[in-house]
Formats: structure tokens, C-alpha cells, sequence
């Protein structure tokens, strides 16, 4: 199937530099064989026999969003689009899965080139700014994780993630292990009602490392991108709800900080408010099973969020129109050859078959380029692109319509 649509050489330029800057940020990385590989394997279930496809993406930064059937918990399902992520802090220098917090300025370009308005002037305008003033573009200092994802798909059952990354002399493996209602990991072709997400960050030097992780989690609970939530110092239902007072019922879409050793240990987040648990809701369970207690959890502004590298500040409380929960681990002493872990779990506080969805390339692969391939600046070009689908997944292809009238 081929697509066509315009481009202008300009916006060809932006994604050229963010390309080049890209590469610079990345963390050196052990040889792989530079291919994406899909590999069926038949594994025995409760329905007989069931295909797992064993996905090996090279080069992605392992972000991903989670829903159920057509209903999301994160922003993002069920397309493969995120806008969680998470960041390292290593010897107080931070490393992100997310390319706004490394690219700045330049990544609100690349995102701005998605909407109208004539955009492609805009671009041009702030080069041609940049270059009168002899003035860079603005970078975040944050470095920017990619590395090899390996997913485990299923038709009938959750998907499975991993990905590591080699930062300096560490490595840092992120893993997304559906489980069941008691947090107990399902089979290969068995659908979760939670996730478990765990950080673990191995010293592969010869020197003393301090590191911590910041996970950013973008709450939407299917259509309400302004999740009012309920946090529990007990994970037992009965003390949870008879907890809730009216005083407490005004703080629910409120922002807010937890401090160790007054951080919940578990967190409700509302589809309705009015309706509660017998609508969809998102739990975030903390402090059990394998799950390692944040030093500090936020409950606020997204769009704030989205921007914190490590600190997070909140000096008075607020209320928030986008909602996002960011869980914070503070920096571990690890010894050469050692590892720290960081887990926690979210998912559904009611049963149903859970899903996640990586943000990175399509399992089947995209290629496209442009015609014609040398272009003058200020020309336009064909932008075409063939896409495959070796899952047999429902696709949808889009375009946008960009032209220099908007």
C-alpha cells in the first residue's frame, strides 16, 4: 500500500537536524545485528494451541500506553502513541526515554509540524531568527535512551515488554510483566488485570554509581484526561472506602505531594468520581508483592509534568484540567557489579484483560522516502511510504494535509 502527501523541503531540513541530534544524545550501545525480527512460537493454553510472535525492534526508546478494549488508562491507547516515560538520575545527570525532555525546543517544533497554520513559514521564521542571531536552539541537557525492544505478542493474551538500555557504565532494563488480580505473573497467552513495572540498574564499571528513577505515568481513564483520584495510606478495600470523607473528596482533582514516609500505597483513579469503582478505574498499587515504595508521588498537572527532569515542585495546591501521577525513587548507592530494582504496579482496579501497546515503530515495519531525492530548498517533494503486516493487526493509516495555505 503506498501513500503520497506534500512535504516542504524545510520541514525535510528539521527532521534532518533532529535526526543528527538525536544520534548525538544516544548512549553507546553494544553491537546488534542491525535487523527487526518477528519470530512465531506455538505455546500450549486453555484453548489448545496459541501463536506468541516474538518482536525484536532495534533502536526505540521503549515508551508505551496501556487500556482495555477500546478504553484507555494511559493517554494514548489504543494507537501507538505515549507520552509517559520515565528518567534516570545518575551521579546527578539525567537520561530520558523521552525525546521532548532531551530536544527542547526543537521537539515542540517537530510536534508543531503536525498542526496547521502554515507551519512551514513558522519553521522557516525560526531558523531564519536562530541564524540573525547566531543563537542555537535550546537543549534540555538531558540525554536521550534508545535501545533493543523485545515484545511478546499474543492474540488472546497480554503483551509482554522489555527493552535495555547502556547508558555511560550502566545498564538500565525496563520491563512491563502483565499479571493477575493477586499480582501474580499470567502464562504467555493469559491476559493481566496489572502491570508490573520494573526498573532494574546494573553498575557494568569499576567506580561507585548513585542512581534513581522518576516514572511519569499519564493517567486518561477512556475519555476523561482529567482523572480526579483518591489516594489510600492502606491497600485494604473495606479501610480504603470507609477513609474517604467529604474534606478528602475536595482534593481529588487537586495536585498534590507525598512525602516517605507518607506516600500511599495505593491510588484510585476515576473514570467518574460520582459513579467510583463500579465505573472503569485505574489503580496504582505500590507496597505490594514485589513493588518498592516511592520516596515521593505527585498527583498533578500533566502539561507540568511532562517537563520535570527531576525535581518536582509544588508550591501551593491547584487544580488540574490534564492529570498525570510521577512516582519517584531516590538515588541508591551501586556498587560496581550490583544492581538496584524499582518496581510498582498499575492497572485496573476492576477485572478485565489489560493491554499495552509500545509507542515505537510498527511490528511490521515502515519504509518511505522522498521524491524526488535531491530537492532545493524551498521545494516541495512526494513523501512516499509502504507499510506491511506480517501480525495480521488492524491498521489504520492516516494523513495530514499540509500546505503552504494551511
Amino acid at each position: 500500500m503506498f501513500k503520497r502527501i506534500s512535504i516542504n523541503a524545510i520541514s525535510l531540513c528539521l527532521l534532518i537536524v533532529f535526526a543528527f541530534q538525536t544520534q548525538q544524545m544516544k548512549a553507546s550501545v553494544p553491537n546488534v545485528e542491525p535487523t527487526d525480527t518477528i519470530i512465531p512460537k506455538l505455546v500450549s493454553s486453555a484453548n489448545g494451541t496459541d501463536t506468541v510472535y516474538q518482536v525484536k525492534i532495534r533502536d526505540c526508546d521503549g515508551r508505551y500506553t496501556l487500556g482495555v478494549k477500546n478504553q484507555r488508562i494511559m493517554y494514548g491507547y489504543p494507537y501507538p502513541f505515549s507520552t509517559s516515560h520515565f528518567a534516570v538520575n545518575l551521579d546527578g545527570v539525567i537520561a530520558s526515554n523521552s525525546p521532548r525532555l532531551a530536544l527542547g525546543e526543537l521537539w515542540d517544533l517537530l510536534v508543531a509540524a503536525q498542526k496547521k497554520q502554515n507551519i512551514f513559514q513558522r519553521i522557516f521564521n525560526v531558523f531564519k531568527k536562530r541564524k540573525l542571531k547566531k543563537k542555537k536552539f535550546k537543549f534540555t541537557g538531558v540525554d536521550y535512551l534508545t535501545g533493543d525492544l523485545s515484545l511478546s505478542i499474543s492474540k488472546n493474551g497480554s503483551t509482554r515488554m522489555e527493552i535495555t538500555y547502556y547508558y555511560k557504565d550502566i545498564s538500565i532494563t525496563q520491563r512491563c510483566i502483565p499479571v493477575d488480580k493477586n499480582l501474580d505473573d499470567v502464562s504467555e497467552t493469559g491476559f493481566g488485570q496489572y502491570y508490573r513495572i520494573e526498573y532494574v540498574i546494573r553498575n557494568l564499571g569499576h567506580e561507585n554509581r548513585k542512581a534513581g528513577i522518576l516514572l511519569l505515568l499519564d493517567t486518561m481513564i477512556d475519555d476523561n484526561d482529567a482523572c480526579q483520584m483518591d489516594a489510600f495510606d492502606t491497600d485494604d478495600p473495606e479501610k480504603m472506602f470507609s477513609k474517604i470523607q467529604i474534606g478528602k473528596k475536595k482534593e481529588r482533582q487537586t495536585e498534590r505531594a507525598y512525602l516517605s514516609p507518607d506516600v500511599p500505597k495505593r491510588i484510585l483513579v476515576y473514570h467518574d468520581s460520582k459513579k467510583g469503582i463500579s465505573d472503569l478505574t485505574g489503580d496504582v498499587i505500590t507496597n505490594k508483592k514485589e513493588a518498592t515504595i516511592p520516596d515521593e508521588i505527585y498527583i498533578g498537572r500533566w502539561p507540568y509534568f511532562y517537563g520535570v527532569k527531576w525535581y518536582v515542585g509544588i508550591d501551593k495546591p491547584r487544580k488540574y484540567r490534564d492529570s498525570a501521577i510521577i512516582m519517584k525513587w531516590k538515588e541508591r548507592n551501586v556498587a560496581p557489579a550490583d544492581s538496584v530494582k524499582f518496581v510498582t504496579y498499575f492497572g485496573l482496579y476492576n477485572p478485565g484483560n489489560l493491554q499495552l501497546i509500545s509507542s515505537d515503530k510498527p511490528t511490521g515495519g515502515v519504509a518511505f522516502h522522498a521524491e524526488p531525492r535531491n530537492l532545493p530548498l524551498g521545494e516541495k517533494a512526494k513523501l512516499v511510504w509502504e507499510t506491511e503486516n506480517p501480525l495480521g493487526a488492524n491498521i489504520k493509516i492516516g494523513v495530514i494535509d499540509s500546505t503552504e495555505n494551511g
